[in-house]
């Protein structure tokens, strides 16, 4: 492994380590544009030279490689005024719109001008002038005026999601990114080039121009879009959700993340339960502190003698889960359980599976660790339909398929749920849950590794939270010494004790990117 000296510090690094990633264990940042380290190192940009000791001239820390005995200086005089000339250089012909730029405050040109700019501009010409606002597919807006020709949006696309859709055209300063003819950017991974973009020039048009980002709060959480359970941040404002942009995981979905699962963003803001309901189709609003002890005078005569199903989404957390079939178990009574939720789409080699499902393994698991076989949910139907099951308590609104005509013959339909579904218009009851956004717990994906969010906000509206509401619930029916779970964090303590796959696990365990529960020694 060569050893080299960067700024007066030594550090080995892996034979093959360009000097940028070996600057980086020295906790050195060097500045770059073009490069990436999940893609290819064109060192088209020049932003990144570096002076290095009996080198002819400058080099690329992106593309050069670390050697024995080398001597980098990312700071040296010679270093600086090179990056200095090479952002007058990209200025030329970039527009000064910063105002009105949708990048503004996450745009690496305003960052390193401040930093290694701050020059007086002597260009005086008149400037390259491209398309503006021009539409690449469903997702991706771009302003050729503002690209700094990076490239990096061309090599995501051909390299990691495989499907070359753009390219770069013409010549000399008249370069630019484009699609091909008649050939739109609409590929499942398309927005991660707006992520990548360094620059205003890619921008996403469901985001664009709805908020400044330095308003927004960022919350660690998990893609809820599909079983792959992709890292994420939810960004936010005010009680809004506004996007979710990936988080780094190298066992999960490294820098990226679909477009199918960006925009279940929306499943926080849209088509919300704020308030209790009472009647099918909504019909009343009732405040959910008043909502309760009625549907607890409902469910108390039906616990364990009346013909009584329930349903477990597999959006549940694992917590959630956990409540739930001790709820289902000591105090409804009930054996008869049917895992619901989304029904199968899309799957492919990238990161999208079929089971667009967050949790179904982790509700398995908790079931299972409860003594509860879960059923599936056309048998359970089919007994409601021959009049076998009267009454249904669900835990999430989501069903694979409409099925409201059958659900509507039941005699008693309680729901708890944070969005409205075809199951809550035939509810008789609506008990209004928080979203993924204003709860915590965990999920275990479809690759068995366990994964946290995080709370950001206080549940909105008249919403609770998940094991809250069950244990009001519980309260309000008085059983409350039965059902002792107050909250997210006791649920998960108890689970981990009663699941063989848990024992031993905390919250703290997990950490930001998981545990593998496939590893034997996980929980220790």
């Amino acid at each position: 492994m060569p050893k080299l000296t960067i700024d007066g510090k030594e550090v080995e690094v892996p034979s093959g380590t360009p000097i940028i990633k070996a600057a980086e264990q020295l906790g050195i940042t060097i500045p770059h544009y073009c490069y990436h380290p999940r893609l290819s190192s064109p060192a088209n940009c020049r932003m990144c030279l570096v002076e290095i000791e009996k080198a002819p001239k400058m080099m690329p820390a992106c593309y050069t490689q670390a050697a024995e005995g080398m001597v980098v200086k990312t700071s040296s005089e010679k270093t600086l005024n090179a990056q200095k000339a090479v952002l007058e250089f990209l200025f030329v012909n970039h527009p000064i719109d910063c105002p009105i730029c949708d990048q503004s405050g996450e745009c690496k040109l305003q960052d390193y001008y401040m930093d290694h700019g701050q020059y007086h501009p002597r260009f005086k010409e008149t400037k390259v002038h491209g398309d503006k606002a021009k539409r690449l597919g469903p997702h991706v807006v771009l302003d050729q005026e503002r690209c700094i020709k990076c490239t990096r949006c061309v090599r995501f696309m051909d390299e990691v999601a495989r499907n070359p859709q753009l390219g770069m055209f013409e010549r000399g300063d008249h370069s630019i990114i484009d699609i091909y003819p008649d050939k739109p950017l609409d590929d499942p991974y398309s927005m991660n080039v707006v992520d990548i973009c360094p620059v205003g020039a890619l921008t996403n048009d469901d985001f664009r121009f709805h908020k400044r980002v330095w308003f927004l709060s960022r919350t660690p959480s998990i893609c809820p879009g599909c079983a792959r359970g992709c890292n994420i941040e939810i960004h936010h404002h005010e009680g809004v959700a506004y996007r979710y942009l990936p988080r780094e995981n190298e066992a999960v979905n490294k820098s990226w993340t679909c477009d199918e699962g960006r925009m279940t963003y929306r499943w926080i803001n849209d088509h919300r339960v704020l308030i209790g309901h009472a009647g099918r189709g909504h019909e009343k609003r009732i405040r959910t502190r008043e909502l309760l002890p009625q549907v607890a005078a409902k469910l108390k005569p039906l616990a364990g003698s009346f013909p009584t199903a329930a349903f477990i989404s597999a959006d549940a957390s694992n917590e959630e889960a956990w409540a739930f079939a001790r709820f289902c178990k000591d105090i409804l009574r009930v054996q008869t359980v049917a895992l619901i939720g989304k029904a199968d789409g899309v799957q492919d080699n990238i990161l999208r599976v079929s089971d667009k499902n967050p949790n179904r393994a982790g509700v398995q698991l908790a079931f299972d660790a409860a003594g509860i076989s879960l059923l599936d949910y056309p048998s359970v139907l089919t007994k409601i339909g021959a009049g076998e099951i009267k009454a249904v308590v669900s835990f999430g609104p989501d069903l694979p398929s409409n099925d409201s005509d059958v659900l509507s013959r039941l005699e008693l339909l309680v729901v708890l749920a944070a969005n409205k579904s075809h199951l809550t218009m035939v509810a008789d009851y609506v008990l209004p849950l928080g979203s993924l956004l204003e709860r915590e717990g965990t999920f275990v994906n479809a690759f068995n590794r366990i994964q946290k969010f995080n709370q950001g906000l206080n549940p909105l509206g008249q919403s609770l939270d998940g094991v809250a509401a069950l244990h009001e619930l519980a309260v309000a029916m008085g059983q409350g010494p039965s059902f002792t779970l107050k909250n997210a964090g006791e649920a998960f303590a108890a689970l981990a004790a009663s699941a063989p796959a848990l024992n031993g696990l905390t919250w703290e365990k997990i950490g930001s990117l998981g545990l593998d529960l496939n590893q034997p020694a996980a929980a220790a």
